[in-house]
């Protein structure tokens, strides 16, 4: 965005601010979006679980009301945010917008089906965090603003994350969220969603369909998370091969799956 009249050069948007060192160094002003207060976790009648998007991290890990989505996915991925200081500066909201540079949120929202209240020139709307990672530049303009981020939750709902790092405050080589329905009867409802394989993390909407027709045990979560990670064709970086980044993913949606799925052992 452009400064604000009178003050030439190039403004940013800001929450937390722990990343603004990647941002360049073009950026004249930086405008607080913590000003505005969005910030804190509660639960609608329904169950729906609302962040407000400058909540910090530490904040969403400490929280009663996030503790209950899933079997508390939420709640352990935040708490796996790098370290405690930083916790208490990232946000939600930057945490979720940071594709670049992949963190251990994104994922897991993905995986819960999550929904980003943005606010625009023409007024509010809800955008799915599925299509703000996939069209983005369809859902999501220049200026607009993440306000907050809506979490349908259900106690039929168990999840499990996973990340595999250099070392444990490291960003994710790679990183698994799972999601099952654990009612009974039916085909199984799963939702696997993977990070740090390609820019932006994805749901593996081909091996969700595989599990929903041929059920869930070892044999067949095992084909899923190959089916997952060839869809997404991990890249190499300075952080891992690309082999290496690809067996590293193959194992935590594995693991993510068997657990949510309550098969371990």
């Amino acid at each position: 965005m452009r400064a604000h009249a009178g003050s030439p050069g190039t403004a940013l948007y800001i929450s937390g601010g722990t990343i603004l060192v990647h941002a360049g160094a073009t950026i004249d002003t930086a405008v607080d979006l913590c000003a505005i207060g969005a910030r804190g976790v509660s639960t609608e009648p329904d169950g729906t679980i609302v962040i407000g998007a400058c909540t910090p991290v530490a904040e969403l890990a400490r929280s009663g009301e996030a503790a209950v989505a899933a079997g508390g996915i939420l709640s352990r991925a935040a708490h796996g945010v790098a370290n405690h200081t930083i916790r208490n500066l990232a946000t939600v909201g930057g945490n979720l917008v940071a594709w670049h540079f992949p963190t251990d949120l994104p994922p897991v929202f993905l995986a819960l089906d999550a929904v980003m209240r943005v606010h625009t020139s023409d007024g509010a709307k809800d955008v799915t965090l599925d299509a703000f990672y996939t069209r983005r530049r369809e859902v999501f303009r220049r200026g607009d603003l993440i306000t907050g981020v809506r979490v349908p939750s259900s106690s039929a709902l168990r999840g499990a994350f996973h990340k595999v790092g250099r070392k444990r405050l490291d960003v994710a080589i790679a990183s698994a969220a799972a999601v099952v329905n654990a009612s009974d009867g039916g085909a199984p409802d799963v939702r696997l969603a993977l990070g740090g394989l390609r820019v932006a993390p994805l749901r593996a909407r081909d091996a969700e369909s595989y599990l929903t027709e041929n059920g869930l045990d070892a044999a067949t979560i095992r084909k899923a998370a190959v089916i997952a990670v060839d869809a997404a064709s991990p890249r190499g970086d300075r952080r891992a091969t690309a082999d290496y980044r690809r067996a590293a993913a193959v194992a935590a949606a594995v693991r993510v799956l068997t657990e949510a799925a309550g098969l371990e052992g």
